[in-house]
């Protein structure tokens, strides 16, 4: 397998930004600076598997395709409460995805239906002094449509997953070592507006010529 460069378009040196090969060659930073981010108090992990029924006006007789509609997951609500007196809080969270079932009803036409499913969380994060700061949750989710089966009344029933990241954060001031602001990173690499056929093929290997011989 042929390993591929991948490069950013900041300029080389060795206060840009990107991986850091050697630690010996980061020089010292050149100031510390008080910033204005958002910080992350506590975050926590968690993967849920469900299984969902849809009714569906006409009966199916086979499924075609099950999938999260992309760009659809989110979060639906949050609240964060003090539990316990603190510094743990109780953070409910509930996360949902548009599910983009395709299928063949029993008349032989195709329909695709959406629907909306949601996992509902409960969770202790650390979040001290609830009452007087204004915590934000943020949350992060992957959903797949596991497998999707036919019931029994010809409804669909489809099962969910999930892989989802819940976080207590606050904006807050941060003192950090800077290196100064960013360097102006170089010229666009402009991409043509018709793709170039010839350069495609200028880069295929050559293919064959004869049938392989028998040893």
């Amino acid at each position: 397998m042929n390993s591929r460069t991948v490069r950013t378009h900041w300029a080389p040196g060795p206060t840009s930004p990107g991986a850091i090969t050697d630690q010996r060659c980061v020089p010292q930073p050149i100031e510390i600076v008080c910033v204005y981010v958002q910080k992350i108090y506590d975050a926590c992990s968690q993967r849920e598997c469900e299984e969902f029924v849809f009714n569906v006006e006409r009966p199916v007789s086979r499924i075609v395709s099950c999938q999260i509609v992309p760009g659809s997951v989110r979060a639906l609500n949050t609240c964060i409460t003090q539990f316990d007196g603190g510094p743990l809080a109780r953070v409910d969270v509930t996360i949902g995805a548009d599910v983009s079932v395709t299928y063949i009803a029993t008349d032989g036409t195709e329909v695709t239906i959406v629907r909306l499913v949601s996992f509902s969380k409960a969770v202790l994060l650390y979040a001290p002094d609830v009452d007087n700061f204004d915590y934000e949750i943020l949350t992060e989710a992957v959903f797949e449509c596991l497998s999707s089966r036919i019931t029994t009344d010809g409804d669909l029933a489809v099962f969910i997953g999930a892989f989802i990241i819940v976080k207590t954060s606050l904006q807050v001031q941060l003192l950090i070592p800077s290196y100064g602001f960013c360097p102006i990173p170089v010229e666009c690499e402009e991409l043509p507006d018709q793709p170039n056929v010839c350069i495609e093929f200028e880069t295929r290997p050559f293919p064959e010529f004869y049938p392989p011989q028998l040893l």
